[in-house]
């Protein structure tokens, strides 16, 4: 089926058959369709603390340096990646695993973790007895797509295709014999599970990239070149319409057919007791097998597991994340627009962990540094330390660092966005007119696609072109300068903002409470968790003087199961400002609503507040007291800055996470 968008608006459907179903979400604002779609499809997971940290993909034999690479740059790695090389026989568990051992023993002795990519078929004449086995077993257990019976002595296939049982054999991109597993037969995910859990005795995985799982097939167009040859004189592979996709996709052996690049439309599958086409099931193939995959990880680690899949359909981000990729042969400005709009596209449908992916890099140092700064703030952040040229010994690698150190900072944020998603269905990474519709607003907000919002608080403008300042959009709001606290009245016009060379400016969104934990350092997510947390406090004034700030934060182990549904985590965080005569009075109430996970939490503190836009006529005069007891800079060690031009209070003070407190501030004002 395809669409098209029409300017009246209308949407125009084309479709090869089949019975059309129509569900419509309706809702007040963009945010309130994605949260009825969402409740439909399934809510998306919330991923391990640990995948919010930076990825890197590499070959199995180069893992090593890899991680030596970002040791040497002193860049963090949650995340390796490992793929194998399929041209050069690397694809087998033996050779990764030699190649593997001291990579990933390095990598997790560091706090990081290790994905491991996988195919959703298996070689039928692999070099490695464990793999022969195991494609053995699938065969006694009948688990492979398969021919129909009418091919088995058919000149229209290549006999080399036809394996026992009228198994399907494809090719991969090495030119070997492939078998496809039938991921919709429950003893096809019990197979997979027992594969992988032989394959994490060989290699210690903590998930896995799914590639290729379109199902993605060489393809030939005669017997006389490598590759699946499909029956043309099928009405399912030369349907009388042909989707403009197949041209799209279509490689030098094209034979025009709907099984281009992928298996054939006569394959069948096994769903309960029924069987079906490839045809019928070819969109939901990827998802079947990232279903399946997810609850393997599951019961072999009794954690939540990572999971990346090439293929998605509705409801595949209850259990996957996915990386979308970007070209940057025009110009790294486009790259970002359309990056953005990618990112923005994959959060509409219920995909939130999501990030962008280069397709060629730049060979500009200055370029690889804005896309690396910039992919930075993607849901899901990929390092390119070793896949662009950048010089990590420069000054001018100094962006990047700084957008690392503001990532880890937010993480907290980021984390419990997801908790939200879980919860009511919300978007997390989001376009401006989710925020501020079109009645308050002008409908420029429609067009902007060089800025975007994490959950409602936090709003980001990249670094664009090489100039000091770029024009930012700001709503009809108010909003505040992460770094230097200088606030903004947004009127929805664009106003210049100070843009110093390939960074990127991040606001903070008035009337939020913003949670965070600062990196300090560490190099890896595991490590960044135990240090203090801060609470970033952006005030929403009210005409009467008064101002306000609300927020909370979701904190559990980072990679248990359930810990929603056993109630194995913590939320908070309200703050009011009021004026009394010639002083005002802040309240910050930070109130535990449960705790069942003290033994992780007993440790961690709060090390400091800022807060943003907070009126004060002299900092000397401004007094602390804590759950009613006032406080005093000799005994309780805390000390404060106000920073008069922007209206930046800072307080030093060190207070038990775990536990509910009550936080007042009074401080002398200015009468008018």
């Amino acid at each position: 089926m395809e669409y098209k968008l029409q300017p009246s608006p209308a949407l125009t459907l084309r479709s090869l058959g089949g019975v059309l179903e129509f569900l419509v979400c309706f809702g007040v604002t963009p945010n309130d369709v994605i949260i009825e779609y969402t409740q439909t499809i399934g809510r998306p997971e919330i991923p391990p603390y640990w995948s919010l940290g930076l990825h890197e993909s590499t070959l199995a034999r180069d893992a090593e340096q890899t991680l030596d690479a970002h040791r040497k740059a002193a860049i963090p790695l949650d995340v390796l990646h490992v793929r194998s090389q399929e041209h050069d026989g690397e694809w087998d568990v033996t050779v990764m695993r030699y190649a593997l051992a001291k990579a990933i023993k390095s990598l997790h002795l560091a706090g990081g973790h290790a994905m491991v990519s996988l195919k959703p078929y298996i070689r039928v004449d692999a070099d490695d007895e464990i793999v022969r086995s195991v494609y053995q077993d699938g065969l006694w257990k009948d688990i492979f797509v398969k021919w129909p019976a009418v091919y088995g002595n058919s000149t229209d296939i290549v006999p080399d295709t036809l394996g026992p049982s009228s198994t399907l054999f494809g090719y991969d991109s090495s030119k070997r014999l492939v078998a496809f597993v039938d991921f919709f037969q429950p003893i096809a995910g019990e197979w997979w599970e027992a594969w992988l859990n032989q394959l994490r005795k060989q290699i210690p995985w903590d998930g896995f990239v799914l590639e290729d799982n379109e199902p993605a097939a060489l393809t030939s167009k005669s017997e006389t070149t490598v590759g699946l040859v499909c029956p043309k004189n099928s009405t399912l592979e030369s349907p009388k319409y042909s989707p403009s996709a197949v041209d799209v996709w279509n490689s030098k052996e094209a034979t025009n057919l709907l099984s281009d690049e992928t298996i054939c439309m006569v394959a069948l599958h096994k769903i309960e007791n029924a069987t079906y086409r490839h045809y019928d099931v070819h969109n939901i193939y990827g998802h079947s097998q990232a279903v399946s995959t997810k609850n393997a990880i599951w019961k072999l680690t009794g954690k939540r597991g990572f999971l990346i899949s090439d293929s998605s359909f509705a409801g595949t981000g209850t259990v996957a994340g996915a990386w979308f990729k970007t070209s940057l042969k025009e110009s790294v400005p486009t790259a970002i627009r359309q990056s953005i709009i990618s990112a923005l596209e994959f959060n509409l449908f219920g995909m939130t962990a999501a990030g962008g992916s280069a397709e060629v890099f730049p060979v500009n140092a200055s370029d690889c540094i804005k896309w690396q700064v910039f992919t930075t703030f993607h849901i899901l952040a990929k390092s390119v330390v070793t896949s662009c040229s950048m010089d990590s010994n420069t000054a001018s690698f100094a962006p990047v660092r700084k957008a690392i150190d503001t990532r880890f900072l937010l993480l907290p944020y980021l984390y419990t966005l997801f908790f939200h998603g879980l919860m009511e269905g919300e978007a997390i990474y989001r376009p401006l007119f989710f925020e501020y519709g079109t009645k308050l607003h002008n409908r420029n907000v429609l067009d902007i696609d060089d800025q975007f919002f994490w959950g409602s608080g936090v709003m980001f403008a990249p670094s664009l072109e090489n100039n000091p300042t770029r024009s930012v959009y700001f709503p009809h709001d108010t909003f505040y300068q992460i770094d230097s606290g200088m606030k903004i009245v947004g009127d929805t016009r664009r106003k210049p903002v100070d843009m110093p060379e390939n960074q990127m400016a991040v606001f903070l969104r008035a009337g939020y409470i913003i949670p965070t934990q600062p990196r300090l350092g560490a190099m890896s997510t595991s490590a960044a968790r135990r240090n203090p947390f801060s609470l970033l406090i952006a005030l929403h004034e009210h005409s009467d003087g008064s101002a306000v700030a609300n927020g909370n934060l979701f904190w559990d182990d980072g990679e248990s199961l359930d810990t929603v549904e056993k109630r194995d985590y913590m939320s908070w965080v309200i703050f009011n400002k009021w004026q009394e005569g010639n002083f005002s009075r802040s309240l910050l109430d930070y109130d535990v609503e449960r705790n069942l996970i003290k033994n992780l939490t007993d440790n961690l503190t709060f090390g400091s507040l800022v807060v943003y836009g907070f009126d004060c006529s002299e900092s000397p005069g401004i007094t602390l007291r804590l759950d009613g007891r006032p406080l005093t800079m000799d005994r309780d060690n805390y000390s404060l800055h106000f920073e008069q031009e922007h209206k930046l209070l800072t307080i030093k003070l060190t207070v038990p996470f775990s536990q509910s407190f009550k936080l007042e501030i009074i401080a002398p004002v200015t009468r008018a």
